[in-house]
């Protein structure tokens, strides 16, 4: 193995460390240490000249994660009626992975140059189309 291929699965060995840490103790601040941890070694990997897209796959679904940790950790004490809530809290996030994920492979495939303003005015819209979405949902 090169020196580059052990330092990624020393960083990816550190990630799944720091996930199963968060999984044992979400409350400690744990679970936003995975996630910095877990983006750093994506990170890491594109500045190494890795390809990118396993690394973004990674970044999402470690975000992913961090949201389910986050979900359960605050479920832990209910009881009973939270099945709507699950159920409505994941329809969101798949909307939110596999927006991102389109978009995110989209802006690798294609490119457009767009002025700055532009560019804000259109990310603003797609802000507001992903919250009118998530707002339907809920309903």
């Amino acid at each position: 193995m090169a020196a580059g291929q052990w330092a990624g699965l020393a960083a990816a060995a550190a990630a799944a460390l720091a996930w199963w840490l968060a999984w044992q103790a979400p409350g400690d601040g744990l679970p936003a240490a995975a996630l910095v941890v877990s983006t750093g070694a994506a990170a890491a990997g594109l500045l190494s000249g890795a390809a990118p897209a396993p690394l973004l796959l990674a970044t999402v679904l470690a975000l992913a994660g961090w949201d389910l940790v986050l979900l359960e950790d605050a479920l832990a004490g209910s009881a009973g009626a939270t099945a709507s809530f699950e159920r409505r809290h994941y329809a969101g996030l798949a909307l939110a992975v596999g927006l991102g994920l389109l978009l995110a492979v989209a802006g690798r495939l294609v490119r457009i140059e767009v002025p700055l303003g532009v560019m804000a005015v259109l990310a603003i819209a797609a802000f507001a189309g992903l919250e009118r979405a998530w707002h339907t949902l809920v309903r």
